[in-house]
């Protein structure tokens, strides 16, 4: 969680969109600091000298996602107690997971603002972002999980409880 920045007032950006979307690259581009599952898996891997779909599947199997979510909300409540800004890179594909994330944010801090960075990105590029990181990495969705993200999607709104709201098109 190292590299965030301090600013007079905190912005937190909750990143919404499909795997492969563009999220982590938005992360590095803005020079953000980020929490996300995908960091823990990774950690694990590393831990365990497996790779990511292997540290994946590990989890899964030994059902520690909901000690992997702890965690994850926790290092949210910290950074948002630290002022930093950072950014929360999960897919929150939905209305109430946006919320909720607001929610939490809100209810720990009422300086922060929450900004949703919504990524309007076409599938077809996505499945080809997809198989060129499945070549360079290892690391693999298949398809049908992102046609569920793709058909469970919901695009932001003002009732969810955001400050602000960037769309972004194509990176």
């Amino acid at each position: 969680m190292g590299g965030c920045r301090i600013d007079m007032t905190q912005t937190v950006y909750i990143l919404s969109g499909v795997s492969g979307s563009g999220k982590s690259t938005y992360i590095k581009n803005h020079n953000l600091c980020s929490v996300s599952t995908d960091e823990l898996v990774e950690e694990y891997a590393r831990e365990n000298n497996f790779n990511y779909t292997q540290a994946f599947d590990e989890i899964q199997n030994k059902k520690l996602f909901g000690t992997l979510n702890s965690i994850f909300y926790d290092n949210i409540v910290d950074l948002v107690n630290s002022g930093k800004d950072f950014a929360i890179d999960r897919t929150s594909l939905n209305s109430f997971t946006r919320k909720s994330l607001i929610d939490l944010i809100k209810s720990n801090s009422t300086d922060s603002l929450a900004k949703v960075v919504f990524f309007d990105i076409p599938k077809d590029i996505i499945l080809k972002r997809l198989e060129e990181r499945e070549s360079k990495t290892g690391k693999s969705i298949p398809k049908d999980v992102i046609e569920k993200q793709f058909d469970s999607f919901e695009k932001p709104n003002p009732d969810e409880g955001f400050d602000s709201l960037e769309v972004v098109q194509n990176e």
